[in-house]
């Protein structure tokens, strides 16, 4: 189950919205959508060292839609 258009097209327009505020939280360090294990469609936030609380207002800013976290070492530019 890929979900329909119409939640992959509300999952976009979320991440799109919410972007630039959710890279701006300590620790973020990318948001895409794609799939899960199953198949379906979930926003995907990339982050590290992520306090419970963070987490879940985090979460909560995403209105109840899918959202899965994937754990990720600190990103540093090799400038």
């Amino acid at each position: 189950m890929f979900g329909t258009e119409d939640e992959q097209d509300r999952l976009i327009k979320l991440k799109e919205i919410n972007q630039a505020w959710l890279m701006r939280q300590p620790d973020i360090h990318g948001v895409s959508v794609g799939l899960n294990a199953s198949a379906n469609v979930v926003l995907r936030i990339f982050a590290s060292h992520l306090d419970p609380e963070r987490r879940s207002a985090i979460e909560a800013r995403f209105a109840g839609a899918p959202v899965e976290w994937e754990v990720v070492s600190d990103i540093i530019a090799d400038i």
